[in-house]
């Protein structure tokens, strides 16, 4: 429909926002690159198309291109955490820490609330294991989304770090109630065994 629509009113770059996040979230990301690309012609300064060309690239795993993208966000959008997250996000992903934290403390900062900044800043405070940072970015993105099962799980890991084994275990049982189909589900039912002891 957004395709059509687009035909109807080229200049529409909201519809073209919308067409690109539809097409990534179904894996198709050349045609979500070239929809983005419409809307970056038209106003190279429009919120969050650079940060989900970003986006598109961390899927494909193109991680220079991320890098590009995310620093033209941040540059067209200082204001606005989007640029600040996926710049740390892509950092976090290639290892490089501390770019990853600053990035990632600056896009809280704007936005306190954002999930995904909380969830990737906990991510890198696990693998530090510095569980007591960790555990407080995870408690504020369970705030915003309680039934996020990645929040859940991640919050079962640190508890399991800190020895706490029954929050461990409530944790890992709704993220399965969460996300009944999980890939992973064998691991965490595994898991859940080995701290019942």
């Amino acid at each position: 429909y957004a395709k059509e629509l687009i035909i109807v009113n080229p200049g529409d770059v909201e519809t073209r926002m919308t067409l690109a996040y539809n097409l990534m979230n179904v894996g198709r990301y050349q045609e979500a690159l070239e929809a983005i690309e419409g809307v970056t012609e038209r106003l190279s300064t429009y919120p969050g198309a650079y940060y989900l060309s970003a986006k598109i690239y961390i899927e494909i795993k193109n991680y220079a291109k991320a890098l590009e993208a995310g620093k033209k966000e941040k540059e067209n959008n200082p204001g606005i955490y989007n640029g600040f997250y996926i710049l740390g996000e892509t950092y976090r992903l290639m290892g490089k820490v501390q770019e990853a934290v600053d990035n990632l403390e600056l896009a809280i900062s704007i936005s306190p609330r954002n999930v995904e900044s909380l969830i990737s800043l906990g991510l890198i405070k696990i693998a530090q294991r510095n569980y007591d940072i960790a555990r407080e970015l995870f408690l504020r993105a369970k705030k915003q989304e309680p039934a996020n099962p990645k929040i859940r799980k991640q919050l079962g890991f640190i508890y399991q770090g800190v020895g706490q084994s029954g929050l461990a275990i409530e944790e890992f049982q709704t993220y399965l109630k969460l996300f009944p189909n999980a890939p992973d589900r064998d691991q965490v039912l595994g898991r859940i065994q080995v701290l019942s002891r």
